[in-house]
């Protein structure tokens, strides 16, 4: 059920016209969390045909991402972003699926 929903909202998401998934575009998060446009990735140096968007665990409040600098995959470290404005169902969604997968 919780991948259904994560999916679902996910497939509302990459429905949305190119300008309102731009509006999370990955190069706005030090963390490289948000949307990828397709071809913007690439693998052996060809363009990868497809569009995605990156989500991790939200780090706790608490923490002082200016201080993550180093080790370099620190820098993973950080909030996603959400498009509450035009997929509201996403962010619970896909937080319940990540919480899920962490207790795994």
């Amino acid at each position: 059920r919780t991948y259904g929903n994560a999916l679902r909202a996910s497939r509302q998401f990459f429905a949305l016209d190119h300008q309102a998934k731009m509006t999370l575009d990955y190069r706005q998060s030090p963390a490289f969390r948000g949307y990828m446009a397709r071809g913007w990735e690439n693998t052996a140096g060809r363009p990868d045909e497809r569009e995605q968007i990156e989500f991790g665990v939200d780090p706790a409040a608490s923490v002082d991402l200016s201080t993550l600098q180093h080790p370099y995959y620190m820098r993973l470290l950080g909030p996603n972003q959400w498009p509450d404005q035009h997929v509201p169902a996403l962010r619970p969604c896909i937080q319940k699926y990540i919480k899920e997968m962490e207790a795994l």
